[in-house]
């Protein structure tokens, strides 16, 4: 919800959840979607193995529950 202009604010426990069409196995809440600005949450739902994954743009991942390990190409492999 953009509350005053440029300023949006949500809630992870929002109802408006719906699947990601980029990551298998996850579901999105987004934001916002406008000039050519795209944020939002994403949530992983159901994994039963690696989920191939390669943003288009930075990321910044907050991990609430649970684990991942991120395999960057060409750097570390990171868990958390």
């Amino acid at each position: 919800m953009e509350r005053y202009p440029g300023v949006f604010v949500t809630s992870s426990t929002t109802d408006e959840w719906g699947p990601d069409p980029e990551v298998p196995g996850s579901a999105m809440h987004e934001l916002v979607h406008a000039d050519g600005l795209h944020a939002g949450l994403s949530r992983f739902t159901k994994v039963d193995g690696p989920v191939p994954w390669t943003p288009e743009r930075r990321e910044v991942a907050l991990i609430l529950e649970g684990s991942v390990r991120i395999e960057v190409a060409d750097g570390e492999t990171l868990e958390l």
